[in-house]
């Protein structure tokens, strides 16, 4: 009997390894699906916030005169916006609302004056190119501005401004790029055409004047941080 015991043995150490080599070679393979590349959807709806930059050259009339005031100034805001992607292809909608104070000033001792945008904000329709996580897009829309302008008037220098709307419009465009499934870092540019504003001063005399404001060239530069909800 002992002597069947060794042959025995034998053959089943080398059976139990080819068996188990065997049986991981008839595993089935991984779905088709996990065999593709990811491929990053941009449809849903995000939330965001973001810094800017942003630059104003123009001039200013009165009393004859037609002073330069141009200058760059900063602020942050929000936006939100909605896209869509059939394809390759990105279309969506954004709006966004920035607050900001410091525009641009003129420190000459006669015309000391200065101009700041408290408020910002606009309506645009984007349309952009998709390669997985990144998103290279153009944008157009509505654009609304709260300047103000102000001055040192009269003889006794008495600092008054006026704040006035002006509603224009804006075209630029972008890149985003997804860092994770939910969180999206952008860059913008963005030119804003803003139509004249009318400033009613007031010196200290009672005296009153109007202030033209002609904006020759505004532009935006922003950097943003997005929170995307898939749908």
């Amino acid at each position: 009997m002992k002597a069947y015991l060794l042959p025995l043995a034998l053959a089943a150490a080398v059976l139990v390894p080819a068996t188990s080599a065997l049986a991981a070679d008839l595993e089935p393979p991984p779905p088709i699906e996990d065999l593709r590349p990811s491929t990053y959807d941009w449809t849903g709806v995000s939330i965001g916030v973001f810094g800017a930059a942003n630059a104003v050259q123009g001039r200013y009339c009165c009393n004859f005169i037609d002073p330069e005031m141009s200058g760059i100034g900063y602020g942050f805001g929000v936006r939100v916006g909605a896209d869509y992607q059939f394809d390759s292809i990105v279309v969506g909608i954004a709006g966004d609302w920035m607050f900001s104070d410091y525009l641009a000033d003129n420190d000459d001792p006669v015309e000391a004056t200065y101009l700041n945008m408290a408020n910002f904000g606009t309506l645009r329709g984007r349309v952009g190119w998709a390669d997985d996580r990144t998103l290279i897009y153009a944008t157009a829309g509505l654009a609304a501005a709260e300047m103000e302008f102000g001055a040192l008037v009269g003889p006794s220098s008495v600092n008054d401004s006026e704040v006035q709307w002006a509603y224009g419009w804006t075209i630029g465009g972008g890149f985003e790029h997804a860092i994770t499934d939910s969180l999206s870092v952008g860059l913008e540019y963005l030119y804003v055409s803003l139509p004249d504003t009318n400033h009613f001063l007031t010196d200290g005399m009672g005296v009153s004047g109007t202030v033209n404001m002609k904006y020759e060239d505004m532009h935006t530069v922003r950097a943003s941080l997005n929170y995307r909800f898939s749908l």
